[in-house]
């Protein structure tokens, strides 16, 4: 699922940078497009930094 979302927004990620995502354990279970939606959320916050 993650996978599929970077592929999808390149253009939300600086060229050259490595991204860790760690998800915890005990979360509960995100459908596709939640999960997208905040990432994307996550991604345009810290691009605005």
């Amino acid at each position: 699922m993650i996978r599929e979302f970077f592929r999808l927004n390149k253009n939300l990620f600086p060229a050259g940078h490595d991204i860790v995502i760690m998800v915890k354990k005990n979360m509960p279970p995100l459908t596709y497009l939640d999960a997208c939606k905040e990432l994307t959320e996550l991604f345009k916050r810290k691009a605005n930094i």
